[in-house]
């Protein structure tokens, strides 16, 4: 058995180092262990390995505790020689009142930009780490970063959503893609390509409450002097800019049903000048990044659900400039936190935001806690939240004591953690640790002011009295003064001040040339698609209608075997009547029913009628499975629907009903290799989805309707 109790951090996914202990102790049944320990240190320097024994021989419990998962500290030691840079450094910043905070740790995150400036300059190839407990604890370092042209790499800190640039792009493809989303087309109009104020704005909306926006700017961008009525006037610099980008929108929503969705996306983004919006790498990544997207997501000029495309954008976290194989060269400033870290080491460790608050504990209905007995013996507690209408006299009732017990266990528990994950920080780094946090001032009741201290529930609370008993330890303060008197300050009864609007000085235009050569490209385009875009959007949506169909009685027929042709004599005139509605004339309809009904008998009665056998074979028909995937800290939640499974011969059949037709120029193999290809991860990943919770051989397969034909893959 190999581990380090003293880097278990992981308490919240009831990961328990208490087991690690009791084995270590007692060993594993009547089998004793024989504990090795790993003392030699080969990472660190030598003075900071001294720093952090002093440290941690104090902070760590004296006693192992199996049931609160206490570890004793075990002292390293150094193998590697002194450096002469200064293994523990700190910077404490100080500010008033609560509503300094931002400030102050606007302030912490300038001192750790100037921290890795100066590590850089002395050492350009030196790799930097920042620790943080919290993802949100990078918010100012990060806005720092950027203000200061720092690069680094970052896993899964920094969501799209943050970015004022990628929500604009989200709010022109809604509108782009549906002219009658009225938040989208307020959005775009707001956005700096066209920058409305609040009163054309409402103009613009009032001027027909009837028509959507996007006719009531078609009919504005017609008028040729300043429009007004008897309550409200569209301004003429408001005029001036709805009719140059009323212009620009023609051209795109003309062009939206010829062209890609990235495509689309692309030519307003250059039409209307966004460009020219990029402020940084970062937003440049994250643009490119919303157009592959686009690309994926796309199907039939438009995106299935935006809504669910918007989210997945928004929740993306931004691209990192620097690949996972550059990622590893020396130089990289890597922004991650303490939990990623472990098994990581750099040449210098940042720890920012030392005095955020630890999670609360929630009153949890129900709380577990396994605690051992005088003997060694493992006991569960269960215990219940007290319903505070218990109480009676002020006495508690037997099961509120055992729950604040339960509760008070589990706290101790969190608290030795803490001390760990300081401890899993402080130890990546080989040549120095750089400790931060943001400290309120305090005053006793005379009005004295009272030495700088630590929250209770933070990390820098555990190990606060150890660093103040360092001898060659002092930590920098900074305090933040009084608000200048130039300073304006809102009373309660003041508005809020009006937020400034971010726009070009002028709309960009589409040019003479632009108009020219856009309509080059599209007229061929529009000539061709005029004449089969009726034609082809029908097949697709009369193919789609009988491949419906056909499942529903596939779906049926596996439920509850039955005389197929008499069935599907009688389901004839009802089918009829679904592609009339469709707009199928009769001939038509009725020459595609008897085709698809004449496929279906083949595939009922010939050597493939075993696949919808129901009897003693574990068969399910249209059987809907759920998965999740997980992005950072969220979960986001599928749903698949597989068309038959069954057993036969200890084997599970994964089967996927296709009712498509070969092309009149393609051979059966070649009808076969295309559809096997085509929905080879589908099938793929109904297998994954099975293997989740049973061993069960299988086999994947694809049926072919038209052909008659089982196609394994």
């Amino acid at each position: 058995m190999v581990g380090d109790a003293m880097q278990s951090c992981y308490n919240f996914r009831n990961a328990n180092v208490g087991i690690y202990l009791n084995v270590r102790a007692n060993g594993i049944d009547d089998h004793p262990v024989l504990p090795l320990d790993l003392t030699m240190n080969f990472r660190s320097q030598a003075p900071l390995v001294r720093k952090i024994n002093q440290i941690f021989s104090q902070a760590f419990p004296e006693h192992e505790n199996i049931s609160q998962g206490a570890v004793r500290y075990s002292n390293s030691v150094a193998g590697r020689e002194a450096l002469t840079i200064a293994p523990l450094s700190a910077t404490w910043i100080s500010y008033p009142e609560s509503e300094r905070l931002p400030e102050a740790k606007s302030l912490e995150a300038k001192k750790i930009a100037e921290r890795v400036k100066q590590l850089k300059a002395d050492d350009p190839s030196a790799s930097i780490a920042i620790l943080a407990r919290t993802r949100n604890q990078f918010k100012h370092i990060v806005a720092e970063f950027r203000a200061e042209g720092i690069d680094w790499l970052a896993t899964d800190i920094d969501r799209l959503s943050t970015l004022t640039i990628i929500s604009d792009l989200i709010a022109l493809l809604r509108a782009l893609i549906n002219p009658a989303d009225k938040i989208a087309w307020l959005a775009i109009l707001r956005a700096p390509w066209c920058g409305l104020d609040s009163a054309d704005l409402f103009y613009v909306v009032n001027s027909d409450k009837n028509a959507s926006i996007w006719k009531n700017l078609q009919t504005l961008s017609r008028s040729l002097t300043e429009s007004q009525n008897d309550e409200y006037t569209l301004s003429k610099e408001g005029l001036a800019r709805v009719t140059a980008i009323s212009s620009t929108l023609d051209v795109l929503l003309q062009a939206r049903m010829h062209c890609s969705v990235r495509e689309l996306m692309e030519c307003a983004w250059q039409l209307l000048g966004g460009d020219a919006l990029i402020a940084n790498n970062v937003e440049e990544r994250s643009v490119a990044y919303f157009f592959t997207q686009c690309d994926q997501h796309e199907n039939c000029y438009g995106i299935d659900d935006v809504e669910a495309f918007a989210e997945t954008i928004e929740q993306s976290f931004i691209p990192s400039e620097i690949n996972e194989a550059e990622s590893q060269e020396s130089g990289t400033v890597h922004l991650m936190t303490i939990h990623k870290s472990k098994g990581l080491q750099y040449d210098h460790v940042i720890i920012p935001q030392l005095n955020g608050k630890s999670r609360s504990n929630d009153k949890d209905l129900v709380i577990l806690h396994n605690r051992l007995n005088r003997r060694g013996v493992a006991r569960l507690f269960i215990a219940a939240l007290p319903d505070p209408g218990n109480e009676t006299g002020g006495n508690k009732q037997p099961d509120d004591t055992l729950y604040e017990f339960v509760k008070g266990e589990h706290k101790q528990k969190d608290l030795y953690e803490e001390t760990r994950l300081i401890y899993i920080a402080m130890t990546r780094a080989k040549h120095s640790v750089s400790l931060y946090a943001t400290l309120p001032e305090n005053t006793d009741k005379e009005g004295n002011a009272k030495a700088l201290a630590p929250a209770n529930n933070c990390l820098l609370a555990r190990i606060w009295v150890p660093l103040l008993g360092l001898s060659d330890f002092s930590p920098a303060q900074i305090a933040i003064g009084a608000p200048t008197k130039n300073t304006p300050v809102e009373s309660a009864d003041d508005f809020p001040a009006i937020t400034p609007i971010k726009r070009f000085r002028t709309v960009c235009r589409v040019s003479e040339d632009q108009m020219r050569i856009i309509t080059e490209q599209l007229a061929p385009t529009l000539a061709e698609e005029k004449a089969n875009e009726d034609t082809q959007d029908k097949e697709r949506q009369l193919s789609k209608l009988l491949g419906t169909l056909s499942h529903a009685f596939l779906e049926a027929f596996c439920l509850s075997a039955f005389d197929p042709e008499v069935t599907l004599h009688a389901l004839a005139p009802r089918w009829r009547r679904k592609l009339i509605r469709l707009g199928v004339d009769e001939a038509q309809a009725e020459a595609r029913i008897v085709e698809t009904q004449r496929e279906l008998l083949r595939c009922l009665n010939g050597s493939n009628r075993w696949v919808f056998d129901s009897v003693g074979v574990q068969a399910e028909c249209e059987l809907k499975l759920a998965t999740s995937e997980r992005q950072g800290d969220e979960e986001y939640h599928k749903h698949r629907v597989v068309d038959r499974t069954l057993v036969v011969n200890e084997e599970r059949w994964i089967i996927d009903f296709k009712t498509s037709h070969k092309h009149e120029a393609q051979t059966e193999e070649e009808f076969i290799a295309s559809q096997k290809e085509e929905y080879r991860p589908q099938l793929e990943s109904y297998g994954e989805l099975f293997r989740g919770f049973e061993d069960t051989p299988q086999r994947l397969a694809l049926l072919l309707t038209s052909i008659d034909a089982l196609v394994e893959l």
